[in-house]
C-alpha cells in the first residue's frame, strides 16, 4: 500500500523552515555561491587578460619586424647566411631599431629551416630541419605568437635570456616578391607581459570582489526581513493547518455518524419488517391455507391460489428487501465478500459474475459502506435494464483512494445520461460519492455494455484537496474490463 497523504492535503509547513536558522543558512550558502562565482570569474578574466596581453605582444613584434627588417634586408640576405660586414651592418640596425623594450633576440629564417641572420652569431648558418614545417605554416597562415618552452634545438642560446620567452613568428616579403620568402622570429621577455596581465587582473579582482561584497551586504538585511516574514507566515500557516485538520476531522466524524445513522435506520427498518410485516404476511398465508383446505368450490380454489401466489411473492420480495437493507457480510468479511454475496443471489436471474479484488487491506467501514451502496444501486440497474450475461467488478486503490469499476455486457446506455427524476439511481450514486469527497460516473460502451466507476478517498471526507478529475482521463481498470 502506498503511504497515505496528510489529512489536509499538504505537509507540515514547519518542515520547510526552521525559523532563526534560515538567515544563517542563507548567509553561508550565498557566501559559498559568491566564492564559487568569483573564483570562476577570476579564472575567466585571467585567461582573457593573458590572451589580450599576448595578442598585444604579437602585434608589437609584427610591427617591429616588418617595419625594420623588410626595409633593411636584401634578397641575397635570405638566399645565403649573412656574414662579414653585411652582418655587422644588419646587427646595428637590429640592435637599435628592433631589439628595444622587452625584445631580447631576433632570428631570420629561410623557409628550409636555416637561420640566415640572428643577433646571436653562433646561430647564423645553422639549419634545423624540424623547423621547416613551422616555417611553412607561418608563411601560409600568418604571424604566430606563443610561449617558448626553450627545449627545442634552436633554443640552445636562449635559456639564459629570461625565465620565460614569448616568441613571435612573422612572415616577411624581402625584395620585390608577392609571397613571403622569409620568416622573422622575435623573442620577447614574457615577464612584462605577465606583469601587465597580473596588474589588470588585480584591478578586476578588486572591482568584482567589491561588487560581490556590496551585493552580499545588501542581501543580508533583505534575507533577515524575508526570514522574519517567512517565520510569521509559517506560524500563520501552521495555525490554519491545525484549524483545517480540526474542521476536516469534524467533517469526517459527521460523515461517519451520517453513514452509521443511515445503516442503523436500515437495520431498524429491516428488524421491523422481519418482526412485524413478514410475520403478519406469513400469518395471513397460514390462514389462507386453512381456508383453502375447507373450500370445495373449484372457482374459489383458483382465486385463492392466485392470492396465495401473490402473498408468497410478497414474502420473497420482503426477504430480498431485508438482505438489501442489511448485507450480512459487509462488516464481517469485507467489500468483495459483500459484492459476491449480493451477486450470487442476483445471478440466479441468469448472468455470471467475476470479482477481482486487488486491495491489500480493507478500507474503513464507512468507505466500504458507501462503495457497497453505490455498487448495490449499479447491480440493481443491471438486473432491471441491462439484460446482461456477465458482470465484472474490479476493486483496487488508485491515487490514494478506493476505486471500484463495474462492467456489464448488456444493452448499454446513452453516452450522456441527463439528471432527470427517472434516472434517480444514477443521481443517488453520484450524490453518495460526492458526499464522501469522491466521484462516480457511468458510461456506455459503443460496442455494448456499461461501465460504472466510483472513486472514494480512503479516509472519507478527511481531505481538502480535490479528488482526481474523472473527466480528465479514465483510470486504468476501466479499460481493462
Amino acid at each position: 500500500m502506498r503511504p497515505r497523504p496528510s489529512p489536509t492535503g499538504f505537509d507540515d509547513p514547519r518542515r520547510f523552515t526552521s525559523g532563526g536558522g534560515l538567515v544563517s543558512r542563507f548567509a553561508v550558502v550565498s557566501m559559498v555561491v559568491f566564492l564559487v562565482v568569483g573564483g570562476s570569474l577570476h579564472l575567466l578574466i585571467s585567461a582573457q587578460l593573458r590572451r589580450r596581453a599576448e595578442a598585444h605582444a604579437t602585434e608589437q613584434a609584427v610591427v617591429l619586424t616588418r617595419a625594420v627588417l623588410e626595409q633593411v634586408l636584401e634578397p641575397e640576405d635570405v638566399g645565403e647566411p649573412v656574414t662579414g660586414e653585411r652582418y655587422q651592418e644588419l646587427l646595428r640596425e637590429v640592435l637599435t631599431r628592433v631589439m628595444i623594450g622587452d625584445a631580447v633576440r631576433v632570428k631570420v629564417w629561410r623557409p628550409d629551416g636555416t637561420v640566415v641572420f640572428s643577433d646571436e652569431r653562433r646561430l647564423v648558418g645553422q639549419r634545423f630541419p624540424e623547423e621547416e614545417a613551422e616555417m611553412a605554416a607561418v608563411i601560409e597562415g600568418g604571424p604566430v605568437g606563443e610561449l617558448s618552452d626553450l627545449t627545442a634545438a634552436e633554443n640552445l642560446y636562449e635559456e639564459d635570456l629570461a625565465d620565460r620567452l614569448f616568441a613571435t613568428y612573422v612572415p616577411l616579403r624581402v625584395g620585390a616578391v608577392s609571397e613571403p620568402n622569409a620568416v622573422a622570429e622575435l623573442y620577447q621577455d614574457y615577464a612584462p607581459t605577465a606583469a601587465e596581465s597580473a596588474e589588470s587582473l588585480a584591478q578586476m579582482d578588486v572591482i568584482v570582489g567589491s561588487g560581490f561584497l556590496l551585493l552580499y551586504l545588501l542581501m543580508l538585511p533583505i534575507a533577515r526581513n524575508a526570514g522574519a516574514t517567512l517565520r510569521r507566515q509559517t506560524s500563520d500557516l501552521q495555525t490554519q493547518r491545525d484549524e483545517l485538520e480540526q474542521l476536516v476531522g469534524e467533517r469526517g466524524e459527521l460523515l461517519r455518524r451520517l453513514v452509521r445513522a443511515q445503516e442503523d435506520e436500515r437495520t431498524r427498518i429491516a428488524g421491523d419488517i422481519h418482526d412485524d410485516s413478514i410475520q403478519a404476511v406469513t400469518e395471513v398465508a397460514w390462514r389462507l391455507e386453512g381456508v383453502r383446505r375447507r373450500m370445495h368450490d373449484p372457482e374459489g380454489m383458483v382465486r385463492l391460489e392466485g392470492v396465495d401466489d401473490a402473498i408468497r411473492g410478497t414474502l420473497e420480495r420482503m426477504r430480498n428487501l431485508l438482505f438489501d437493507l442489511r448485507p450480512p457480510s459487509l462488516e464481517e468479511s469485507g467489500l468483495s465478500a459483500a459484492f459476491a454475496t449480493y451477486l450470487t443471489r442476483a445471478s440466479r436471474e441468469g448472468f455470471e459474475f467475476a470479482i477481482d479484488n486487488r486491495l491489500a487491506e480493507e478500507p474503513p467501514l464507512e468507505t466500504r459502506t458507501i462503495a457497497y451502496r453505490i455498487g448495490q444501486e449499479a447491480f440493481a440497474n443491471i438486473r432491471k435494464h441491462a439484460k446482461a450475461k456477465r458482470v465484472e467488478v474490479v476493486i483496487e486503490e488508485i491515487d490514494g483512494g478506493l476505486h471500484v469499476a463495474i462492467h456489464d455486457d448488456g444493452v448499454g446506455m446513452p453516452a450522456q445520461v441527463p439528471d432527470r427524476p427517472d434516472h434517480f439511481g444514477l443521481m443517488s450514486m453520484r450524490e453518495r460519492a460526492t458526499m464522501a469527497g469522491g466521484w462516480c460516473r457511468a458510461e456506455g460502451d459503443p460496442a455494448g455494455g456499461t461501465t460504472v466507476e466510483v472513486w472514494l478517498p480512503l479516509a472519507p471526507a478527511t481531505r481538502l484537496q480535490a479528488p482526481p478529475d474523472p473527466a480528465a482521463e479514465p483510470p486504468a481498470p476501466a479499460s481493462e474490463l
